[in-house]
């Protein structure tokens, strides 16, 4: 996109579409990953893993969203690691590296596979939308380490870094699916 790309033109935190799943049913049903949505549907042990209580939960689910209100900033106490520039363009973003994951582009959107816990969909067409965001999936098998991006000493780690493919499964009919 001639708007600079994806790190400049992440959504606003609140603004995202972030899925994920609670990992029962079969297929298990898509579930947004924010506060509300995940302390309604989710187990006690895996809430857990976000926090000890609600609020901190919140201020986790927040900061992995993107929301930077709580990076550790000089003269300031708060708990989160802060995030660096991706570019030359000053841009300070929540969008996740790209280290093995090659992107697949499909029917006008761009799939990533990023070490921020997510695959990420773009709109990969030219013009003022190209670029965006449209939405983004993290699975629950990264749910463990989650917490680890927002800890001030953190090491790299990869989370979801396979290259995307689009294939056709059985799925009590024949379907197309996106899996990385």
């Amino acid at each position: 996109s001639s708007n600079g790309g994806a790190a400049q033109m992440l959504p606003a935190a609140s603004k995202r579409t972030i899925l994920t799943t609670a990992g029962t049913g079969a297929p298990p049903s898509a579930l947004s990953f924010d506060a509300t949505s995940l302390e309604s549907s989710l187990p006690a042990t895996t809430l857990a893993l976000f926090g000890n209580n609600a609020t901190d939960r919140a201020n986790l689910i927040n900061y992995l969203r993107g929301d930077r209100s709580l990076e550790a900033r000089a003269g300031t106490s708060n708990p989160y690691r802060r995030r660096m520039l991706w570019d030359t363009t000053g841009t300070v973003t929540a969008l996740g590296d790209f280290v093995h994951s090659v992107p697949l582009y499909h029917n006008g959107m761009v799939y990533a596979a990023a070490n921020d816990g997510m695959l990420h969909a773009i709109d990969g067409r030219d013009g003022t939308a190209g670029g965006v965001e449209e939405f983004a999936f993290i699975p629950n098998a990264v749910f463990d380490n989650l917490h680890e991006l927002a800890e001030p000493g953190y090491m790299h780690r990869y989370y979801v870094d396979g290259t995307p493919t689009i294939t056709d499964a059985y799925l009590g009919s024949w379907k197309t699916v996106l899996a990385a």
